[in-house]
């Protein structure tokens, strides 16, 4: 008895000469049934290619690299949050122990900057956003929104310090320099400057359309940029005006207030229907000194900061191509980055081309900026010479980009006090990344 070179069962007697040829046709329909797979397979990566060059095009989103790719170093130091919540604002406290952020559910929280440990959480309701501002010791957090009264927690315990029910919702809030009084903005009479301590009110401005609020670095004066397009500037003991940059057009908005560190200049961000301006005033003077201009789309704004040393401004934005780095006592341009230039591809054909910056902030001692992209990268380069250091990546998928991104919904970013950190907030997450 013979067996088949493609069957376990010994064949029947008188056939044992048809083992060849029964042979022959086994090995044939294997032959065939290879060749179905092999057809099975190609088809199924056809169709899987067709769907995700469709599922492309139906969401508009080709193959990204950046025009200039980046080395991508850097690590967590940690994760401070991870939900279900939008983070949309992270600042440390002034001596760099603790990290607060606030999220759109109206939880504020406060970690420990060494661990990512949770200190406290401070429930507060969802009606508006939350304006934050640390003491600058660092011991007290001041909260408020247009929905809600003026709250001031002690970080240490997050126990209620002062809570004033008689004031109606606040748009903005500032510390004095020497922690003992508040600056609100009052709905609807103006700004106010409250005791910290007690809430008392001390002295009050009228300015019915004011927005924000700023201190100048020596206390002794606040300034206001308002819905109609103005800045103000005011001395605190005496209620004198010595500022008032009235807007250009009726369409004109003015917000995004800073004082330069020295405290001899203010700048704001001015934004009118068809372009946006950053505006810089003298205030021995009350003349404009510095402007910067960018036509925009609609809903589009700038990202601007002062360097440390007060002499330079760097200016990027939504709308803008590169970020610029300006001496804002020459008006001359002093450095120019693109690295959050990047391009769209389908094969060989360029068929996207996007840029854009949504923030930006100088370290501590003035040597490097980070900068958060349109496109979600964050970025760290060289301010005097426009050179790239780090570029945070969290990613898998970075190796595919020629450079890093971060997690999906970046918002925003914020050095440490000793410019060895970053803080990182956006959809669902707030990281802090230390690019070394």
């Amino acid at each position: 008895m013979r067996w088949s070179a493609y069957s376990e069962a010994p064949l029947p007697r008188g056939q044992a000469g048809m083992a060849p040829m029964l042979a022959r046709h086994a090995a044939r329909g294997c032959l065939a049934r290879a060749r179905g797979c092999l057809v099975l397979v190609v088809a199924l990566a056809v169709i899987m290619a067709g769907g995700l060059w469709a599922l492309s095009l139906i969401i508009h989103a080709p193959l990204l690299v950046f025009v200039n790719p980046l080395p991508y170093y850097g690590q967590y130091a940690f994760v401070i949050h991870r939900g279900q919540t939008e983070v949309y604002v992270v600042a440390w406290s002034p001596d760099g122990k603790r990290i607060a952020s606030v999220g759109d559910d109206g939880t504020v929280q406060v970690w420990d900057a060494a661990s990512g440990r949770a200190r406290f959480t401070y429930r507060a309701r969802r009606d508006s956003p939350i304006r934050l501002a640390w003491s600058p010791d660092g011991t007290r957090l001041a909260l408020a929104d247009t929905a809600h009264p003026l709250v001031v927690l002690n970080t240490a315990t997050g126990s209620t310090i002062v809570s004033n029910t008689a004031s109606p919702g606040q748009r903005g809030l500032a510390w004095s320099p020497d922690g003992r009084r508040i600056a609100a903005l009052n709905q609807p009479s103006g700004v106010e400057v409250r005791d910290a301590t007690s809430g008392a009110v001390l002295a009050a401005f009228a300015d019915a359309t004011a927005d924000e609020v700023a201190w100048s670095p020596n206390g002794q004066d606040l300034a206001a940029a308002d819905q109609d397009g103005s800045v103000r500037v005011w001395e605190v003991t005496t209620g004198r005006v010595f500022l008032n940059a009235a807007r250009a057009t009726l369409l004109d908005y003015a917000w995004k207030l800073m004082w330069s560190p020295d405290g001899r200049r203010v700048a704001a961000e001015v934004d009118a229907r068809d372009q946006v301006r950053e505006r810089v005033w003298d205030l021995a003077t009350g003349r404009a000194v510095f402007g910067h201009t960018v036509a925009k789309d609609h809903g589009s704004t700038l990202a601007a900061a002062w360097s440390p040393d007060s002499q330079r401004l760097a200016i990027g934005g939504e709308i803008a191509d590169t970020i610029t780095i300006w001496d804002v006592v020459t008006g001359r341009q002093l450095v120019t980055y693109g690295g959050h230039q990047i391009a769209g591809f389908f094969g060989s054909e360029k068929v996207l081309s996007r840029s854009g910056v949504q923030a930006l902030a100088w370290s501590p001692d003035g040597t490097r900026i980070v900068s958060l992209g349109v496109e979600e990268s964050i970025q760290i380069w060289d301010a005097a010479t426009a050179s790239p250091r780090y570029v945070y990546d969290t990613n898998t998928s970075a190796a595919l980009f020629n450079g890093g991104f971060a997690p999906q919904g970046a918002r925003a970013v914020a050095w440490s006090p000793d410019g060895r950190r970053v803080a990182i907030a956006g959809d669902k997450f707030a990281e802090v990344w230390q690019p070394a």
